[in-house]
């Protein structure tokens, strides 16, 4: 039985006025000068993600008050996706 399987890319394209780091809205003029529906295992990604978003959260709390607010929510969330 083949595991669950995801596609994903990695784009390129203009970055819209008042957009941020992150849309998941269609950008304008989206290229694929990266790679394009890459097949991946889910659980792979899953953990890869994690593991990069708490790497993320710890340089977030050198740079700030380890006490942030903001920071404690991603931790937590951290932790409910971990589950």
């Amino acid at each position: 039985m083949e595991k669950d399987i995801v596609e994903i890319s990695k784009v390129s394209a203009d970055k819209p006025e008042g957009s941020g780091a992150i849309e998941t809205k269609k950008v304008p003029n989206l290229t694929y000068p990266y790679w394009k529906e890459k097949r991946v295992i889910y659980e792979d990604l899953k953990k890869e993600v994690i593991d990069k978003t708490k790497l993320y959260v710890e340089e977030l709390k050198v740079l700030n008050n380890e006490s942030n607010k903001e920071i404690l929510k991603m931790e937590k969330l951290i932790l409910e996706i971990e589950k």
